[in-house]
């Protein structure tokens, strides 16, 4: 109400004027910058550039097509020749890294994963080293990566509802791995109509065909990471893949659409892969050791397991494993066997929603409390082997960390 006033530019009034005006100002630079820097130019507005590309891949040389401001993990990944990422372009697990020349700028994850001497050698990470104009870039390749290889799918064998053991036989022998590193999975673009998901001998949830609906879509190529369940060279050669794909309808989590591919595979399929990579491994020594796993972290636990008892290791073994309910913890047969006849190996199930032998539901994170960590006495001298859903990786590492 102003009436009466013949001055109402008080000092509030004036300052949240001045404030208004300055983050307009702010807010239109900032539009102009993200327009110059291509970040909101539609994808086919994006002019198109032409990267040379070398390296133990390429050693013919190369032209890589890609789009202005797209990464080069993105653009290598369109042309059928993806880099290794278990991160996913997420900046965390640093296999994406690639030789640039030319004035490549250095990113945060670049400084965060790369040292001084690798940065200034030209390293970079595909998954933050833009297309531009003038760039250059040399794939790394060593003896660890061979390329994509051909695999046939031998067998197709349900573990619970929501897993699947799909075992692969490359058809290059000789393929060698330690337990707990991966291979990359090509998924292609696929339209999975629902017949080809039913099959009589292993059928798909209800709740996972409501949920999916009568078409699965992958518009575009993608890969996907997974820990062989067992080393090739105790399997003649095969690689046991445990695939998981959630079929809880009150959790509404989306389908994944490389487990959804994987599970429609029937035996004879073919599949590429690349690997083994990773650093997820034993260590060496005879320290006591406990696995923590769930879900398909089962695989390279249970491949670790069998490393360490070929090895004729008599080092404590401790293995606990989290399941939601009775009859969905795969190779318990095996593992229960396994107990039985080493001394030194003992294995835990512990269910989520199923009763515990009178206790009740439990975690297995706070199972492995209760039952072992509490009265152990020497955790610093033992090493903690996890692998499991993301919750449940990060409960155990914030219960070690206390």
């Amino acid at each position: 109400d102003y009436t009466g006033r013949e001055d109402f530019n008080h000092p509030l009034i004036v300052s949240f004027a001045v404030a208004g005006l300055w983050m307009a100002l702010s807010g239109i630079w900032l539009l102009g910058y993200a327009i110059k820097a291509g970040h909101l130019r539609p994808r086919w507005l994006a002019g198109r550039i032409a990267v040379p590309v070398g390296g133990a891949a390429d050693a013919d040389g190369s032209i890589l097509s890609g789009r202005a401001g797209e990464t080069v993990l993105v653009a290598l990944a369109r042309s059928g020749r993806p880099l290794p990422s278990r991160c996913g372009g997420g900046q965390t697990c640093g296999l994406c890294v690639v030789r640039a020349s030319g004035d490549a700028p250095i990113s945060d994850g670049d400084r965060r994963l790369l040292t001084s001497e690798e940065l200034q050698a030209g390293l970079r990470l595909g998954c933050t080293l833009p297309i531009s104009e003038g760039l250059r870039v040399d794939i790394i390749e060593s003896g660890a990566r061979p390329g994509w290889q051909e695999a046939v799918v031998e067998q197709v064998r349900g573990c619970s509802a929501s897993l699947r053991e799909i075992v692969l036989r490359p058809i290059d022998a000789g393929l060698s791995m330690r337990a707990g590193s991966y291979v990359l999975i090509e998924i292609p673009a696929y339209r999975l109509e629902r017949e080809h998901w039913l099959n009589d001998a292993l059928p798909l949830p209800t709740p996972l065909l409501a949920q999916a609906g009568p078409t699965l879509v992958n518009p575009e190529p993608l890969q996907r990471a997974y820990s062989p369940a067992l080393m090739p060279q105790l399997c003649d050669g095969r690689l046991p893949l445990l695939v998981r794909l959630d079929v809880d309808p009150e959790r509404q989590a989306p389908i994944g659409r490389g487990s959804a591919w994987l599970f429609s595979l029937q035996p004879g399929a073919r599949v590429r892969y690349m690997g083994p990579f990773g650093d997820f491994r034993l260590k060496p020594g005879a320290h006591e050791k406990i696995f923590i796993g769930g879900g398909a972290g089962m695989a390279p636990l249970r491949a670790m397991l069998w490393e360490a008892l070929h090895a004729g290791g008599k080092e404590r073994i401790h293995f606990w494993y989290g399941a939601r309910r009775a009859g969905e913890v795969p190779y318990e047969a095996e593992l229960r066997a396994l107990a039985a006849a080493h001394e030194h190996f003992d294995f835990h199930v512990i269910y989520s929603e199923d009763d515990n032998a009178g206790f009740g539901p439990r975690w297995v994170h706070e199972a492995v409390h209760e039952g072992l960590l509490r009265s152990h006495g020497a955790l610093a001298e033992c090493e903690f082997y996890l692998c499991g859903p993301p919750a449940m990786v990060k409960a155990t590492r914030d219960l070690l960390a206390e």
